[in-house]
């Protein structure tokens, strides 16, 4: 019988590589402003993307500690393929702008 041990958080296997060097990945105070104005029971543009800017930043200071630590350059790449992947993923959850909803005739024809 297989028995999980629910007492910690699983690691994200990327994260083991990347943040094994101690104090790395020890970012919890980053904080981004949320709009005021949202649903907080939806995950709306406007927390997705303060959630991927958290996390962006977060990766910048791994990578920075990484570097000061004297880090491989695997380790280091690793990192930094993290950071690209992070900031896609903001970029593509930005929310639409007013003129791209009307090029893309999400409000019907004129």
């Amino acid at each position: 019988m297989l028995v999980m041990d629910t007492s910690r958080p699983v690691d994200h296997e990327s994260d083991v590589s990347v943040n094994a060097a101690a104090g790395v990945g020890a970012d919890d105070d980053v904080l981004v402003a949320r709009p005021d104005d949202e649903d907080h029971d939806l995950l709306t543009f406007g927390e997705a993307g303060a959630r991927l800017s958290e996390e962006v930043m977060k990766q910048q200071r791994i990578i920075q500690r990484l570097r000061e630590e004297g880090a491989s350059d695997e380790i280091v790449a690793g990192a930094e393929s993290r950071l690209v992947a992070l900031e896609r993923a903001r970029s593509r959850n930005s929310p639409p702008s007013l003129d791209d909803l009307k090029s893309s005739g999400f409000f019907g024809r004129r």
